[in-house]
C-alpha cells in the first residue's frame, strides 16, 4: 500500500533542505569575506565641567561615533574646572568605507574634539589588534 499523500510533503521537505544548504554556503562564503578587524587603544579625555553636560552623555557621543564599539574608562581624576578620564576604545574598520588605520584614527580624534565639553582628546597608546 502506497501513502500517496505523503509524497509531496517528501519532495518539499527535499526542496527545502536543498535551499537551506544553499543558503547556508552563502552566509558561510559571505562571512569568510568580511574577516573582523577590531583594534583596540587608550586615549585620555578631558571634559570641561562648566559645560552643562554629563560625562554619561559626552561618553554615548563618542560611543556614536563610527567606527568605535567599546569605550569603558580606565581610571579617572577630578579637577575643579575639568574631569580627566583613561579610555580603552575599541574600533571595528570592517564597516568603514575608509580602511586606512591611521585615517580613521585621526577622523575619530577630530569628531571627538567636536563633542560639545571636550577639551581635550589624544591617544595615550599605538593600537593593538583584538583577536
Amino acid at each position: 500500500m502506497r501513502l500517496l499523500f505523503l509524497e509531496p510533503i517528501y519532495y518539499m521537505s527535499q526542496k527545502i533542505k536543498t535551499h537551506f544548504e544553499s543558503f547556508r554556503k552563502f552566509v558561510t562564503e559571505q562571512g569568510a569575506d568580511k574577516t573582523s578587524d577590531i583594534h583596540s587603544i587608550q586615549a585620555i579625555l578631558v571634559i570641561n565641567k562648566r559645560i552643562e553636560r554629563t560625562k554619561a552623555d559626552i561618553l554615548s557621543d563618542l560611543r556614536a561615533i563610527e567606527g568605535v564599539t567599546i569605550v569603558s574608562v580606565q581610571d579617572q581624576k577630578d579637577t575643579e574646572n575639568a574631569d580627566y578620564s583613561q579610555l580603552r576604545i575599541k574600533i571595528d574598520t570592517t564597516p568603514l568605507e575608509v580602511k586606512s588605520l591611521p585615517r580613521i584614527l585621526l577622523k575619530i580624534k577630530r569628531d571627538c574634539g567636536r563633542i560639545s565639553g571636550v577639551t581635550r582628546f589624544e591617544y595615550t597608546s599605538r593600537p593593538e589588534r583584538v583577536s
